[in-house]
């Protein structure tokens, strides 16, 4: 048997976005050459990076919970087309051979930085080392990707939308480079095999009850705490699964309220797809995977929150193609929650809209893509 592809993802775990993306892409590309690839994840900030980078993780977390607003400003400040080409470019450049030296070892195939600060590093460092090795990344935002995701050395640049489509172009890359794959979600959601009943059963939930699955993102930011005590409060009768992500002290606090309904506490879950089957309406921040999931699985959303700037306008295009509601207020928010739970032909036609708006095969699409530039036959 010929050796395994080695395929390197460059990722930081600031939420957990960039992270579940790569397992996606990587699902993808073992569903469609079963054994054919070996996938290695480095979380590229902790091992290559000086402080404060190397800290990222903890930096990112702390800077959302607690100014949300200047982290939006920052955001927007670095997102342009100049900004991004010449200060980003410089800045992060030096950072190439410090990243790609330590992956000659390794002897990838191919290097899929899956961040937009991790971009530049990785083409720059195989220029600047001479590495023979395609360098692919995929643009999990949609709405207002930062500028920082685009560099015309990359081989190929999937993307998840028009407004990437066109931001990638406007930075060089050329278009035969450029494949709209659409949102990005693992194959694993899209699996029917499992039906919503079965799914709650797996879950020990009663099989005819109302469910509703709440959402904080990787780190279980913002406002959750305050939403599920909303929709417990307003909702009579359901079942509530809450997802704290990696926040504990969160998920301690809610685990020992007294509810007036069903409700089911997670940290960290590796198995959201059954989640999701098991649910009729997400509600959740506006991470893009967190929508792309959801719309996947057909649940009509209801977002609470959106990171400024950065996601504000993924919250906006859900309302835009009709899939849910983006509403700030938590009692508000479970007033619309009680209406559509009460009302199943507004949530059949929530659902279909989602499902149509859904790219269940984008984590596909990408493996085929990235198929063609290393040149497998099928």
């Amino acid at each position: 048997m010929d050796r395994k592809l080695r395929a390197v993802f460059l990722i930081s775990a600031t939420g957990g976005g960039h992270i579940a993306s790569a397992h996606a892409i990587a699902a993808g590309l073992e569903a469609r050459n079963p054994g054919r690839f070996e996938f290695i994840y480095i979380d590229a900030f902790r091992e290559y990076f000086g402080f404060p980078l190397r800290k990222a993780p903890e930096i990112y977390a702390r800077w959302i919970a607690l100014s949300p607003r200047s982290y939006g400003f920052a955001f927007s400040v670095t997102d342009s087309f100049y900004f991004s080409r010449f200060s980003l470019n410089g800045f992060q450049s030096r950072y190439g051979r410090r990243i790609m030296a330590p992956l000659k070892a390794l002897k990838p195939d191919i290097i899929l930085p899956i961040h937009a600060l991790l971009v530049r590093p990785a083409v720059s460092g195989r220029e600047a080392l001479a590495l023979g090795v395609p360098v692919v990344t995929f643009v999990t935002d949609f709405a207002r990707p930062h500028w920082g995701w685009f560099h015309p050395g990359l081989d190929l640049c999937l993307v998840a939308g028009e407004v990437a489509f066109q931001r990638a172009q406007a930075m060089g890359i050329l278009p035969e480079r450029i494949i709209n794959a659409g949102l990005l979600v693992h194959p694993k959601f899209s699996d029917n095999k499992e039906g919503k009943e079965d799914a709650r059963v797996k879950l020990g939930l009663d099989p005819e009850r109302p469910t509703v699955l709440v959402l904080g993102g990787g780190e279980g930011m913002g406002r959750l705490g305050r939403v599920v005590k909303e929709l417990d409060r307003v909702l009579s009768g359901i079942q509530l699964l809450v997802v704290c992500g990696r926040n504990r002290g969160l998920a301690e606090r809610l685990s020992t309220t007294k509810w007036r309904n069903r409700v089911r506490i997670f940290g960290f879950v590796r198995e959201l797809e059954v989640l999701m089957r098991a649910a009729d309406l997400l509600v959740t921040k506006a991470g893009p995977l967190s929508i792309a999931e959801g719309l996947t699985a057909g649940l009509p959303l209801l977002i609470y929150e959106a990171i400024p700037v950065q996601e504000t306008g993924n919250a906006l295009w859900v309302e835009q193609v009709g899939a849910g509601q983006f509403i700030r207020d938590p009692v508000r928010l479970a007033e619309v929650a009680a209406d559509w739970l009460a009302h199943p032909a507004t949530l059949r036609e929530l659902s279909a809209r989602a499902r149509t708006v859904a790219t269940p095969d984008s984590a596909l699409r990408a493996a085929a893509a990235i198929e063609g530039l290393l040149g497998l036959g099928r």
